[in-house]
């Protein structure tokens, strides 16, 4: 008999919590949800938010999306991929851009194809330019004895090389590669911002600016924080009430790569990768 009572309380225990969590989900699918996507650090690799604004745009439940962007920038490419994503998912359903306290560069790059863009007084933003690193360590190689010998099938196959002074053509070759980037991140910038070119071009210097600055320039929208983003995602989203906020992840936890994403020979292969990378990031354009 207790043991029956006790599967009975048991069921209705497990029947009032189902409906509760139900009811719940059902609640707040129907208010709908504001989904923070952070921005974090070097922007090298777009792949992880790229899928994630890809589901977060199929998910009827979120209503928009507001990015917390906290990054100095990164590789141009990456930039680049990530702002088509933010105006493919703009295009859609609100994206809002919470500014911390860096968003330059790449992260403007990125910020600029939002909806609205929200930055404290004090964010460090802007800095629109390209930028390039060249270490030349002749003289030590030679110090130590170490001579190196390229094998090319073209003039400029090993430009950028760190153990010969960079000859002129290659310096042209190369600066006319930066021009190019930054006439992008420019043109880039001024069809998002709506702003002539002409305007982008005379602060596209790499000067970094204050949010207040760029408020002044029309870089950004609004001056205020995390939650003055998230409410007004939700107003341009027509959410009644105080919306529900979703935070997403800056990148899948390092167990689950670990256990699902990597095998032993691939975490080989990525820490040559990431040596090799090192070696040769001075030949990348960076934002």
């Amino acid at each position: 008999m207790a043991r029956r009572v006790l599967l009975i309380i048991g069921i209705v225990l497990i029947v009032v919590i189902t409906v509760g969590v139900v009811a719940s989900i059902a609640g707040r699918s129907a208010k709908g949800e504001v989904a923070i996507v952070p921005v974090e650090g070097m922007i090298v690799n777009p792949d992880h938010f790229v899928q994630q604004m890809e589901d977060l745009r199929k998910d009827k439940t979120v209503k928009a999306i507001v990015l917390r962007i906290e990054s100095p920038g990164g590789a141009v490419a990456a930039g680049q991929e990530m702002t088509r994503e933010v105006s493919r998912v703009a295009a859609e359903k609100p994206v809002v851009v919470s500014m911390g306290n860096v968003a330059a560069s790449a992260g403007y790059y990125i910020a600029s194809a939002a909806n609205q863009i929200v930055a404290n007084p004090g964010t460090i933003t802007a800095s629109i330019g390209v930028r390039m690193e060249h270490a030349e360590i002749e003289q030590l190689l030679n110090r130590w004895g170490i001579k190196m010998q390229n094998l090319k099938s073209g003039a400029f196959k090993d430009i950028g090389t760190y153990d010969r002074p960079m000859t002129v053509p290659e310096r042209q070759l190369l600066d006319a590669l930066l021009a190019e980037m930054h006439t992008q991140f420019i043109q880039d910038v001024a069809r998002n911002r709506h702003l002539p070119e002409s305007d982008v071009r005379k602060i596209a210097d790499g000067r970094p600016m204050s949010g207040s600055a760029a408020l002044a320039s029309k870089l950004i929208d609004i001056l205020g924080g995390e939650q003055d983003a998230i409410e007004i995602a939700g107003k341009l989203a027509k959410i009644q009430g105080e919306p529900t906020v979703r935070r997403m992840r800056a990148g899948p936890p390092w167990w689950q790569e670990l256990l699902f994403d990597e095998s032993l020979a691939s975490l080989s292969n990525r820490f040559l990768s990431t040596i090799n990378y090192a070696v040769s990031i001075n030949r990348g354009g960076y934002l």
